[in-house]
C-alpha cells in the first residue's frame, strides 16, 4: 500500500517541503462527498442518544440539505458549508464531558 503524502507527513517520514511539493506533483483529485453520517452520544441521557442515533440511522444526503444551507447569511459559515462538499472521506470527533460527537463525511 502506497502511502500519500499527507500519511506520510503524518508519520513523521517527510518533511512539510517534501510533502508539499510531492501532492502538487501527484495532482490529488479532490472527491465530492454525497453523504455525512452522524452519531451523537450524551453521557447521561442515553434515551436521548438512542433517539437522535435512530433518526440519523442512515448517512444523510447533501443533495436534502443544499437548498437550507444556501440561505445561510454569515459569510464564515456559508464558506465553511461550501468546503464540506469537498471533503469525502473526512471525519470529525467532537469529545467532551457531555457528549461524544462523530461526523463522517461520504
Amino acid at each position: 500500500m502506497r502511502l500519500t503524502p499527507l500519511n506520510q507527513l503524518q508519520a513523521g517520514k517527510i518533511s512539510k517541503a517534501d510533502a508539499y511539493t510531492q501532492w502538487q506533483l501527484n495532482e490529488q483529485s479532490i472527491k465530492k462527498a454525497r453523504f455525512v453520517k452522524l452519531r451523537i452520544y450524551l453521557r447521561d441521557q442515553k434515551a436521548v442518544s438512542v433517539a437522535i442515533n435512530t433518526l440519523f440511522m442512515m448517512p444523510f444526503p447533501l443533495a436534502l440539505a443544499k437548498p437550507f444551507l444556501r440561505k445561510i447569511k454569515d459569510p464564515q459559515v456559508r464558506e465553511m458549508v461550501s468546503y464540506i462538499q469537498y471533503a469525502k472521506g473526512t471525519r470529525i470527533d467532537v469529545q467532551s464531558k457531555d457528549a461524544i460527537i462523530r461526523i463522517a463525511i461520504i
